[in-house]
């Protein structure tokens, strides 16, 4: 079993980029545990959802934006960034560090966060996805340039406002004269495609209902994939 299942991982690795690269020379330079990316192979996962965006007629209506905390070198993402993509932002000493490698595409999504780092990113100017009414009801009061909501479509125990939540933003909202000028929704990965029609479905359903003159959405999850049939060939 040991034999057949090195014999399918060295199958796999034929398949990628990886074949291409000589493991051993990275070994014995810099040690192990490592990590080997390939740009061209980024730029080629990009340029596969950009194309797929354009085949169906919202090729200048989707924006990539990849989060920092998970890919945390900004050299790694510099080619990403010279594509258009922006990054997803979680604390503010990720925003100096990335400004100071010449980033400048941004949106926040923080999780639970203290008034005086609402206050901050309002400074900033990027759309901040708040995730309690009390963080946009502070937002509001301190009259942030753009209000912008996490919203937990799955009633996790995750950061967001929930769905049941919904209709008192709608009511803080109106008491301020304000609208949402974005609204992210989380709704997990790993999903499947009947799933994602499901989600697309609920995502507009709050739109149309709760929030029409958003001026845009941000899917933060997203479908699985199936490692055991990798191939880049």
């Amino acid at each position: 079993m040991e034999s057949g299942t090195a014999t399918k991982r060295d199958s796999r690795l034929d398949c990628s980029w990886l074949s291409q690269v000589d493991l051993q020379l990275v070994v014995d330079t810099v040690g192990t545990p490592s990590f080997v990316y390939s740009e061209e192979q980024l730029r080629k996962n990009v340029g596969r959802i950009k194309d797929a965006a354009a085949a169906v007629g919202l090729g200048d209506r989707v924006e990539l934006y990849i989060p920092f905390f998970p890919n945390s070198n900004p050299h790694i993402l510099a080619p990403l960034r010279d594509m258009g993509a922006g990054l997803l932002l979680q604390i503010p000493s990720e925003y100096t560090i990335l400004r100071d490698h010449g980033f400048d595409k941004f949106i926040i999504s923080p999780g639970h966060v203290a008034d005086e780092e609402i206050s901050f990113w309002a400074t900033t100017g990027y759309p901040t996805f708040l995730a309690s009414l009390d963080e946009i009801a502070y937002a509001l009061a301190a009259k942030a340039p753009s209000i912008s909501a996490r919203i937990d479509s799955l009633d996790s125990g995750k950061p967001g406002i929930k769905l049941a939540q919904l209709d008192k933003l709608t009511e803080l909202l109106a008491k301020y004269g304000r609208s949402l000028e974005c609204f992210e929704v989380y709704y997990g990965s790993g999903n499947s495609r009947d799933d994602m029609i499901g989600v697309i479905e609920l995502l507009f359903k709050i739109f149309q209902e709760h929030f029409p003159s958003a001026r845009s959405i941000n899917f933060a999850g997203g479908m699985g994939f199936v490692y055991e049939e990798w191939d880049e060939a």
